[in-house]
């Protein structure tokens, strides 16, 4: 298959490597155009799936990596479209994802449970079971910050 990524400008893709090199082969070819800058990613499987398909909806193949250029001139979110093309089935229609630019050294970003008791009895009881969360950030030099007005949270279900 084929996978198509497009950043706009200051947002720079620098590589794709493959996630599982006995499984999947990957080239990668990057274009840098006026406001954009894209990405073709060709991955080929070079060998059957060691894995039963069974276990797992979704496997993962490539990893991207992104670089923002300069912070000045940009903060908050940066949007990244996708595409697949896969053979003898097409093109997919486009997909967004959003990345959050911040200028901090952050090492981890953690979502908290507001409940000391987690147990979805929803599929007991048919009522919709709604636990508040906080979203905090953890830089570098250990400081905490809650950015749980940035967050949003979907259930495909």
């Amino acid at each position: 298959f084929i996978l198509r990524a497009k950043v706009k400008k200051g947002v720079n893709i620098l590589s794709a490597k493959t996630s599982d090199p006995r499984q999947w082969d990957v080239k990668q070819e990057v274009g840098n155009g006026g406001k954009h800058s894209t990405t073709t990613v060709v991955c080929q499987k070079i060998a059957p799936s060691s894995r039963n398909r069974s276990n797992s909806l979704f496997n993962e193949v490539v990893q991207m990596n992104f670089e923002i250029a300069s912070f000045s001139s940009l903060s908050g979110t940066q949007p990244i479209t996708w595409q697949v093309e896969y053979p003898r089935k097409g093109t997919t229609d486009i997909t967004l994802s959003e990345i959050f630019i911040c200028q901090k050294d952050l090492v981890g970003i953690v979502p908290l449970a507001m409940d000391t008791e987690i147990l979805n009895t929803a599929i007991l009881t048919g009522k919709t079971v709604a636990v508040p969360i906080k979203v905090v950030s953890i830089e570098e030099n250990s400081a905490v910050t809650d950015i749980s007005e940035s967050v949003e949270c979907k259930s495909s279900d």
